[in-house]
This record gives structure tokens, sequence and C-alpha cells, in this order.
């Protein structure tokens, strides 16, 4: 606690603080709580020293707020494979995800000491990409060493022999790691080896990863191409919470809320088809 809040505390326990009595000290005319408080050094003297008052307090804490936002999306916009999304834009489409994805924030800690990953699977714009982009700008702005990327990405980014062992490294550093859509199209075997050799060190680093694909389950697992067949063992294991995303996707479901709203602003249809 800092200083101003422990003077703050200190001018509410006074007896005459809590019978509205104030002994002069200034009071915002506001939220009705002192912007002083009255400093005693024993054997010395006293004075007043400014305190933020209740509604100030929640003004700063606001901005503070808005500030730790505002990094998230620029480090988001420099350098991750998605820009910022948040859950306050959830159209609670999916309420059972939505709150696993909270509560994984809440409990982060523990999600991290045991390496707890999640997989997102379902069929495309279901919002994979939306929930575990979620997550990594919620543990960013509370200061979680974070990265977002796609699995084409990273085996781009592997190029030769030195530039992967420098490359695994980084990967391997952040406290969450998200792969977007795993699976779509590994091209060429070296391709494909990058690849596992990117999500096996991850996955060996002990460190939480998160997941996205549009293959089912049943197909990862059985999957015809021997190391393809291994990246998907890696990801399965990492990732004991596997959430499947169904229903209409997203950008349909948005673009028909959209036609409904146009309708009924021409013509006052509540129930416009």
């Amino acid at each position: 606690m800092g200083l101003e809040a422990l003077a703050l505390a200190a001018a509410m326990q006074r007896p005459d603080f809590r019978k509205g009595i104030h002994n002069d000290l200034l009071i915002c005319e506001h939220c009705h709580t002192p912007k002083e408080t009255l400093v005693s050094i024993p054997g010395t003297l006293s004075f007043t020293a400014p305190i933020p008052c209740q509604c100030q307090a929640e003004r700063n804490a606001e901005e503070k707020e808005q500030g730790r936002i505002a990094r998230v999306e620029r480090i988001a916009k420099a350098n991750w494979s998605e820009t910022a999304k948040w859950f306050s834009q959830d159209n609670e489409h999916f309420p059972k995800a939505s709150d696993v994805c909270r509560r994984y924030v809440e409990d982060w800690t523990a999600m991290y000491n045991s390496g707890t990953g999640i997989l997102f699977y379902g069929d495309v714009e279901r919002g994979k990409t939306f929930f575990a982009t979620c997550i990594a700008c919620e543990l960013l702005k509370r200061g979680v060493p974070t990265y977002v990327t796609t699995i084409s990405r990273i085996i781009s980014q592997m190029g030769g022999a030195f530039e992967g062992e420098s490359f695994l490294h980084e990967i391997c550093k952040w406290h969450l790691l998200v792969i977007d859509d795993i699976g779509t199209d590994w091209g060429s075997a070296f391709s494909t080896s990058r690849a596992f050799d990117a999500i096996n060190a991850r996955v060996a680093s002990g460190r939480p990863t998160i997941f996205t694909t549009n293959l089912p389950l049943r197909e990862m697992e059985n999957a015809a191409d021997i190391a393809q067949r291994r990246i998907y063992s890696r990801v399965l294991g990492a990732c004991p919470i596997k959430l499947l995303l169904e229903g209409d996707p997203q950008r349909q479901r948005a673009a028909e809320q959209k036609r409904r709203l146009a309708i009924k602003s021409l013509f006052g249809r509540k129930d416009a088809t």
C-alpha cells in the first residue's frame, strides 16, 4: 500500500473523521471524502498533507488501466500476428468457453506453474483466435511476458540452422505463447520438420502454450502423416484444456445482426426478416 493510501486509511480511522468532523481538512465536494490528512510527528509538530479523495483515486486507477491497455495494443500491433482483443468485446455466444478463459487468466499462477495449455478447435471463424488473443492481452496487461504468432510465421522465422536455434530460444522465453492456426498447411517435409522442432522445444520448456486449429481432434489423433502426428501428439499432451467452439461463424452472425439492424432502422420493424 502506498503512502497516499496509508494516509487516507489513517484519516478514516480517526474518531473525528468517522463523526464527519474533519478539523478543517479539505473535503471533496463530489465524493465527500478528504483531500488531505493530518500528519503528526511525535514531539515536534503536526501538519496537513494532500491525499487523493475517493473519486480522484478512482480516476487515477482508470488512467493507469487505460495506459496499460494502450501499451498492450501498441505491442500487439507492432509485434504480434493479431491485433489486441479484449473480453469486453465478447458476444457471449460461447459462455462456457468464455468462463474457462476468464478463469484461466485469474488462475494464471497455477496454470503457469503446471504448464497448462489450451487447445481451441472447431471450424473456421468460430472465435478461436479471439479467445486465445483475449487471454494473451489480459495477461500482458498484467505484466506477463506474452507473444502471439502463427505456425506459418514460426516456420518462416526458423530460417537456417543458426537462426533456427536462436529462434527456438526466443519462443521458449515467453511465459505464455499463443500459436494460431496449426495444421492448415504444413508445406514441405522440411517445413513440417521445422514446425516440430519449434513446438517440441516450446512444450519441453514446460511453459504454457495456447494453440488454435480448424482440425477435429480425431483427425489430429489419427493423422496419416507420421511427422504431423508427432506434432499433434505434442500439442494434445501440452493442452489438458480442450475447447470445442461450434455454431454459426462469427462473421456470419455479425453480418446478420447488421442486416437486421439496417432493416429495423429503415422500416421500424423489430421482427424484420
